[in-house]
This record gives structure tokens, sequence and C-alpha cells, in this order.
């Protein structure tokens, strides 16, 4: 359920933010109830829909689809597939809207993003052992890539989003140890 959601959430930072607005509380995500879900479920779906019927070759506003995904599938890789896919992608959108935030020199993308994953309980810091190092070059072999370099999805803020390439290594590093980084204990 949660990882579902995680898509979900994705669809609302990328292409409808009523989305985001949507969201049910946390009691409400424990109880399980359906109709707030398949509200949800039922803009996401049409939210794709759009990204998909405008973009039949995948060469345009069809790539958003890959919004958390380029980190995300990364960490999943380098955590052994400890994360499932949806929490291995809610920290790959943290990772790209803290990114978004140092490249663009934008505000409040990072805890948006955290505070929407954190309503209905997925991770936004990594637990498992996973290095910058690690995640850096799994995103190199990313299926994305462009001409040697990582495509990677950036929302700016609710609702849009723009393609990119990956940053230089410092920022890209930068970005990993402001909200990636597992916590020493």
């Amino acid at each position: 359920m949660r990882s579902g959601l995680a898509e979900v959430i994705k669809c609302g930072f990328i292409a409808d933010p009523a989305i985001l607005d949507h969201l049910p509380d946390p009691a409400r995500a424990q109880a399980r109830q359906t109709q707030p879900y398949l509200r949800l479920i039922e803009l996401s779906v049409r939210a794709k829909a759009h990204l998909l019927a405008d973009d039949v070759t995948d060469r345009g506003l069809r790539r958003h689809l890959n919004y958390g995904h380029t980190a995300g599938q990364a960490i999943e890789t380098a955590s052994g597939f400890t994360l499932r896919h949806g929490e291995a992608v809610a920290l790959g959108m943290v990772y790209a809207a803290r990114l978004c935030e140092l490249l663009t020199g934008a505000r409040g993308i990072t805890a948006d993003t955290q505070d929407a994953l954190h309503r209905v309980g997925l991770p936004t810091r990594l637990q498992a052992t996973v290095s910058f190092e690690q995640m850096w070059d799994l995103m190199q072999q990313d299926k994305k890539v462009s001409p040697g370099r990582p495509s990677f999805v950036l929302s700016p803020r609710r609702g849009t989003a723009t393609l990119a390439c990956m940053p230089q290594r410092e920022i890209a590093r930068a970005a990993f140890d402001d909200v990636l980084r597992p916590e020493r204990r």
C-alpha cells in the first residue's frame, strides 16, 4: 500500500498538485479506509494517462514519470533490495527535491516532499547502508542515461517537472549528504 502511494505522490509533484491535497491524514492511512485511496488512484491515473498520451515516443513529458526513480532505483539496488520499490522511490524524490533546491535556489521543495511522504508513512532518510559512491555509480547505469549522463527529473514546485542532466558530482554529493546520508549511531 505504502509503495503504491509513492507513485501517487510522484504524480502530485510532477503533474497534478491536487493529489497532494487529497493525501489521507496519518490516522486514516493506518485504518486503510478505501475511499480516500480510490480518489488518489483516480487522480494519479489521469495524470499518468495525460503524460503518456501526449508523448508516445518517450521523448518529452512522459520522461517526467521517472521522477524519483533515477536515485530511487540506485538506492534500491545498493540496499540489496531490502527496501521496497516505493520506499526507494520516496527516497529518490527527497533526493531530487534537494538537488532541485541546490540547482535552482528554490526553497521548501524538500520539506514539502518530506511532509507528503511522512503523511503516508514512507521513509525520508536512508536507514540501509548505502553510500553516495554506490548510488552515484548505479545512477550512471540508469536506463534513461543520455549520452554519458543520467537525465534527472526535477520538480521545482507542486504539479510541475523539468528534465535536467545529472549535475556535477560535488552537487550530487551535497544533496545526498543533506538529505539521505544515514544517521550515525
